[in-house]
């Protein structure tokens, strides 16, 4: 079994491409909208349609943000239950030394 301390992070990991896309799904999109949304209504479109723009970027970048807050919290929960079964298993905890007899 391996040591649940030792587990590591999305932010760990090194930069890809696919964590590039990721990052753009998550909150690019939404940087768009709003960019967009101010560059219409400073272009001379309706200030609404612009305004409504920059409402929904704001509404999807805030969904992506609570919604990785969620995740951090099961994979906080994660971490409990693997170490709590190393406990099980060892005697002591991953980040404890172990006990001598």
């Amino acid at each position: 079994m391996t040591d649940p301390a030792s587990s590591t992070t999305p932010s760990a990991e090194p930069w890809t491409w696919r964590r590039a896309g990721l990052w753009f799904v998550r909150y690019g999109i939404g940087l768009v909208l709003i960019v967009g949304g101010i560059a219409a209504a400073a272009a001379g479109a309706s200030v609404e349609i612009g305004m409504m723009a920059v409402g929904g970027g704001i509404g999807l970048i805030g969904l992506n943000v609570v919604f990785r807050l969620g995740v951090q919290g099961d994979r906080e929960r994660d971490q409990e239950e693997a170490a709590r079964r190393y406990f099980d298993e060892h005697g002591y905890w991953p980040d404890q030394a172990p006990r001598r007899r």
